[in-house]
């Protein structure tokens, strides 16, 4: 209960005894005690479950700022591993440029070997020397 409530029910209250006091009979009075003595009561009541769901409130946020803390780090791990996908991807896109590039000049060497293969078939035939 705080300081605030607790001035503010004893002005109540004052204020509820001096005019009960003032403008009732003493069975009025009594009677309007008794009454409003079970509703402070209630009051009381209300104000402790108040309390607790203000606690509970307070649990929530806190668990609330530790989950975005959490996914905060989810979000910088997950900006790691699309970084290191990156990375890989330009590593492989990089082999893969060179073998292609491989590819290519054994292809180009190849045709130059069967090039040279016709040449040397040619001329051995023109000498007249038999190749197996």
């Amino acid at each position: 209960m705080s300081n605030h409530n607790t001035s503010t029910q004893k002005e109540i209250r004052e204020s509820l005894n001096y005019i009960i006091k003032n403008m009732v009979t003493k069975a009025e009075h009594d009677m309007l005690v008794k009454r409003f003595g079970g509703l402070e009561e209630r009051f009381d009541g209300l104000e402790e479950r108040f309390d607790g769901l203000e606690k509970r409130f307070d649990i929530m946020e806190t668990k609330q700022i530790v989950m975005q803390q959490d996914i905060a780090k989810l979000q910088s791990s997950v900006q790691e591993i699309r970084n290191t996908v990156n990375d890989a991807f330009g590593t492989l896109d990089g082999f893969l440029k060179k073998l292609d590039t491989e590819k290519m000049e054994r292809t180009a060497l190849h045709h130059k070997v069967d090039r040279h293969d016709i040449w040397i078939q040619d001329i051995a035939k023109k000498v007249d020397v038999h190749l197996s």
